[in-house]
């Protein structure tokens, strides 16, 4: 079965996250509509009320408060603090303005083909090697020299010591990193590319 790309699972994400919103979004709508029905519900209740007695008026005036602000605590639980002061006309602006991002970011995950392209760096093919490929890409390090980052440490700490590296001449030697390195890829190669 093939792997699923870094760039398919962020589509995705990117189409949960959309379609999470658009339900959150409904579902509150929905609150709101029932909610408006309710309280359309009490005040015709309490117009038909009003002819009877007073003490039945304050007592469904009492519970109209009390479940009004339980429906506004009860909403206050789901939505942030900071929602309270907006209005619905502001959190249809919200959501549209937050579909609208995630269209976006779905439309430029969709034109781009590489999300993380491999940028090599402008510098010599030595320093590559022994700098960026030892510490970045260890994959690249040994199939440039043939052994791994570690097995190259280990191999410069036992040869650094030895007397053919180094002479008493006004002319120093290449440091033995380097020379192991050259060494190490000229022994991978073989025909013409294997001489200097």
């Amino acid at each position: 079965m093939p792997k699923t790309s870094d760039r398919q699972l962020l589509l995705q994400d990117i189409l949960l996250a959309a379609e999470s919103d658009m339900d959150q979004h409904m579902e509150e709508e929905r609150l709101n509509e029932d909610d408006d029905m309710d309280s359309d519900r009490r005040t015709s209740d309490g117009e038909d009320n009003s002819s009877g007695t007073s003490d039945t008026s304050s007592t469904s005036s009492e519970s109209s408060m009390l479940s009004s602000s339980s429906d506004s605590t009860g909403s206050d639980v789901s939505m942030p603090l900071w929602t309270g002061d907006i209005s619905d006309d502001d959190e249809d602006e919200v959501y549209l303005a937050r579909m609208s991002a995630e269209g976006e970011l779905l439309e430029a995950v969709s034109a781009t083909r590489v999300l993380n392209p491999n940028t090599m760096p402008k510098v010599t093919q030595l320093h590559l090697v022994l700098v960026e490929f030892k510490t970045n890409d260890p994959k690249q390090f040994r199939r440039n020299l043939r052994v791994l980052p570690d097995t190259f440490d280990v191999l410069i700490e036992r040869i650094e010591d030895h007397p053919v590296f180094s002479n008493n001449s006004h002319h120093p030697q290449t440091p033995v990193f380097i020379q192991l390195a050259i060494a190490l890829y000229r022994l991978g190669l073989h025909g013409n590319a294997a001489s200097v």
